[in-house]
């Protein structure tokens, strides 16, 4: 089977090369529970992030997905020349399209400021809204925000936008309450951060922007995933 190194090798080799012409540049992180973002392509300007595309894999049946703009492109591999013909196509619509529709609606630095000074606030608004009391109970709130985002996914972004910083910020809130070694910071793009301590690396999860993501994609479903990959 494909190791990590090789996979990334050939994302380098069919993918990279045209990215960074377009000023985007790579970064990995090691795997999850049950997917293993193999490449994350971040474009920065004046210190802020104008574009972004994945690569994901996921770990139980080893289909790899590309994920940009709200699009899903993805295939399955059984040995390297699979997996690099499955990376070609990939390629092929980055160029074709992928790097075009990346100019889509996002969060501003007004809006990442408001989420990372008021979150306790949005969230508290969110349990109101919702009924759902004083206390924090991880099974209610990743119910409602399932339900919540279904209801998203069809709005426009303009209209999405107040509701998907709240869903963010229960999320943020719930994860900090349910596992105490989380530490939070705002990186250099205005982002509020969850740092987990992982062996020597650690990771990093930005959840209004995986809020943004399932958003895009139309992936309601992959809350509880995610919150309890954060969380484990």
């Amino acid at each position: 089977m494909i190791n990590c190194r090789e996979k990334i090798s050939l994302i380098k080799k069919n993918i990279g090369r045209e990215a960074t012409k377009r000023g985007y540049t790579l970064t990995t992180s090691l795997p999850g529970i049950t997917t293993h973002y193999l490449a994350i392509y971040l474009r920065n300007e004046n210190g802020k992030t104008r574009g972004r595309f994945d690569i994901v894999e996921n770990l139980t049946t080893h289909e790899v997905e590309l994920i940009c703009a709200g699009e899903r492109i993805g295939f399955i591999y059984s040995d390297i020349c699979s997996f690099e013909d499955g990376i070609n196509k990939l390629a092929d619509y980055m160029t074709n399209k992928g790097y075009q529709k990346l100019d889509v609606s996002r969060f501003d630095d007004n809006d990442l400021k408001d989420f990372s000074n008021n979150y306790l606030m949005l969230a508290n608004e969110y349990m109101l809204e919702n009924n759902l009391g004083t206390s924090l109970n991880i099974e209610d709130v990743i119910r409602h925000t399932t339900e919540d985002m279904r209801l998203l996914v069809d709005e426009c972004f303009i209209l999405a936008k107040e509701k998907l910083m709240k869903l963010a910020a229960i999320l943020l809130c719930v994860v900090l309450q349910e596992n105490k070694t989380l530490r939070i910071e705002i990186n250099d793009s205005n982002w509020l951060i969850v740092n987990k301590n992982v062996g020597r690396f650690g990771r990093e999860y930005n959840i209004l922007h995986i809020v943004y993501m399932l958003y895009l994609t139309k992936n309601s479903e992959a809350i509880s995933d995610v919150i309890k990959d954060i969380i484990s």
